[in-house]
């Protein structure tokens, strides 16, 4: 008992000499070193069949750091369990629960990262790894009741954060898929279209030669201008007018 009682009292103690790491298995580090021991271990009403007032920290089954010392144990999941499906890793580097990405010095710091694409399904390259995470998550006014102070992101597609500039010329089937023209995370204007396969006009020889801006000319609707890209004519009649006797006579009407 002389470990860490002294003659006085029992509950006198000399608290510089309780290992607490040996003695609990749960090393005082970090933030947890500057509280008071009944933050924990709160004291209760009345005392147990063996005299105590000072309350254990409870057994819990499934603590979502696998073992002793769960982090869930005492604090709450302010990502309301995004980070604990099977899709996102289990185990990074031996650190399992809130430890994969968090210590104990504050849950605001990442001292090993944040590997978004493992743990948002989301790989932030390009233009989308220079912003910052306030960008698409947004800081909220009020926390919310698990303690989050960030908002969701609206979602993983283009159009989810990105205004459609083609006035919803691409939807198919309800959605728009930026990424088959824009596969390139750099910038819009990376474009990979291919007008033979991609369109039911085929470039020829002399067609290729065209500006693209000579057929796909810009339009104005609802007090916004966009290019339109489809539907567009396709016969020849169409741009370039039927001769009759040697002559243009769409040319001859304008």
């Amino acid at each position: 008992c002389a470990t860490c009682h002294v003659a006085t009292a029992w509950r006198d103690l000399d608290h510089e000499r309780f290992d607490h790491t040996g003695w609990t298995g749960f090393g005082l580090d970090g933030a947890h070193g500057q509280i008071e021991c009944t933050d924990c271990h709160a004291r209760t009403e009345a005392p147990d069949g063996f005299g105590r007032r000072f309350g254990r920290i409870p057994e819990q089954e499934g603590a979502g750091a696998g073992g002793p010392g769960a982090c869930d144990r005492c604090h709450g999941d302010p990502h309301e369990g995004i980070f604990s499906g099977p899709a996102v890793p289990r185990d990074v580097d031996g650190r399992m629960g809130c430890r994969r990405c968090h210590d104990t010095a504050s849950f605001r710091s990442l001292p090993y990262g944040f590997e978004h694409g493992d743990f948002a399904g989301f790989e932030l390259s390009g233009k989308h790894a220079q912003l910052d995470c306030v960008a698409c998550h947004e800081s909220l006014e009020t926390v919310t009741r698990s303690g989050r102070t960030w908002g969701r992101a609206r979602g993983t597609a283009c159009a989810d954060c990105h205004a459609d500039p083609h006035r919803g010329q691409f939807v198919r089937f309800g959605k728009i898929d930026c990424q088959r023209c824009h596969r390139s995370q750099t910038s819009f204007a990376t474009v990979s279209f291919r007008h033979n396969l991609d369109s039911r006009f085929h470039l020829g020889e002399q067609h290729k030669k065209v500006a693209c801006g000579l057929c796909h000319k810009p339009e104005s609707k609802d007090g916004v201008t966009f290019v339109r890209y489809k539907p567009l004519p396709t016969r020849c009649v169409d741009c370039h007018g039927r001769e009759e006797g040697g002559v243009n006579l769409r040319r001859r009407r304008r």
